[in-house]
């Protein structure tokens, strides 16, 4: 779980969530290792899902560690389409911030590149014939992608 009760207030909510009083767990602590112990001992208590449950609707600024893949299912990012799954099946988060006019564009949605792909290309702007660049191909110094001109 992570933990952001930073604001006297939320931290508040954190402790009516843990179960523990201010007492317990003082919001200024001459011992801030032995506040992390208790609040990391009582997270071991209940599983995650517990957890949210009841965190759910409080202002205790608490949220669950997720996956790249369960991060993409929660209730929140699956309702504001924040993850794509690519063409590749991979999922990945969708470019932020949206804008209407220039619309960004994932990388995940773009092939890989591929080694030598851009060879000639590079290679030409370099100044280099293309009997040299053959030479440099047949005797593997560099790898480059026949790319059709059908």
């Amino acid at each position: 779980m992570a933990v952001g009760s930073i604001e006297h207030k939320f931290y508040l909510e954190l402790l009516k969530g843990l179960n523990f009083t201010e007492e317990d767990l003082p919001y200024f602590s001459d011992d801030p290792e032995k506040c992390q112990r208790m609040v990391a001992t009582k997270f071991k208590e209940k599983t995650q899902k517990e957890w949210c449950e009841i965190f759910n609707d409080t202002d205790a600024c608490v949220t669950p560690v997720l996956s790249l893949e369960e991060a993409a299912e929660h209730p929140h990012n699956a309702e504001r389409k924040s993850f794509i799954k690519s063409f590749q099946g991979n999922v990945a988060p969708k470019p932020a911030p949206r804008l209407s006019r220039t619309c960004a564009v994932s990388l995940a949605d773009q092939p890989s590149p591929v080694v030598g792909q851009d060879t000639l290309e590079e290679l030409l702007n370099l100044d280099y014939t293309h009997t040299e660049i053959n030479k440099l191909v047949e005797s593997g110094v560099v790898k480059c992608v026949n790319k059709s001109k059908l």
